[in-house]
C-alpha cells in the first residue's frame, strides 16, 4: 500500500460528503473565474475614484450595486455609517464567517493603499464561498450550515 497517495486517489476514495466538499471548492473558484472581469472592472472603477474613509459614496453605491445584480440583499448605511454596508449568505445555524471588504482610500495617495484590491477580493471571496455553499445543499440534499457576511466599509 502506497503510504502517501496521490490527492485524486484521497478525493476518489473518500466518502461522498468530502467529495462533495472538494466539488464544492470547485465550484466557488469556477465562480471567482466567471466573475473575474466584473470583479477586476469593480476595483478599477474604486480605483479611478477614490475617496477617504466616511465619504466612500460612490465606491458603497457600486459595490452595493454590484452585489445586488448578483441577487444579494444589502444593508446599505449598514450600523447607521452612510458609508458601510454588510450582505449574507445564510443556510442555517452554523460556523459565521466575515469577509471585509475595504474601499476607502487614504489621503494624498489614493488607492496606493490597495483597498480597492482587497475589496474585489473580498467581494469574489464571499460569491464564491455563497456558491460553494449552495453547491453542497444541491449535492447532498440538505444544507450544510454556515453563514458568510460581507461587511464593506
Amino acid at each position: 500500500a502506497e503510504v502517501n497517495p496521490e490527492p485524486e486517489a484521497v478525493v476518489r476514495a473518500a466518502p461522498a460528503s468530502a467529495f462533495s466538499v472538494s466539488g464544492a471548492k470547485g465550484v466557488a473558484w469556477t465562480r471567482v473565474d466567471d466573475e473575474k472581469d466584473a470583479l477586476d472592472l469593480l476595483a478599477s472603477d474604486i480605483h479611478r475614484n477614490p475617496e477617504v474613509g466616511y465619504e466612500e459614496t460612490y465606491a458603497h453605491e457600486r459595490v452595493a450595486s454590484f452585489l445586488e445584480e448578483r441577487g444579494c440583499e444589502v444593508q446599505r448605511s449598514y450600523l447607521g455609517v452612510n458609508t458601510a454596508l454588510r450582505t449574507e449568505f445564510s443556510n442555517g445555524d452554523g460556523p459565521s464567517v466575515g469577509i471585509m471588504a475595504e474601499y476607502d482610500a487614504l489621503p494624498g495617495i489614493g488607492h496606493a493603499c490597495g483597498h480597492n484590491l482587497i475589496c474585489e477580493a473580498g467581494v469574489g471571496a464571499f460569491l464564491g464561498a455563497k456558491a460553494a455553499l449552495e453547491a453542497l445543499e444541491q449535492a447532498d440534499g440538505k444544507a450544510v450550515a454556515a453563514k458568510k457576511a460581507l461587511f464593506g466599509a
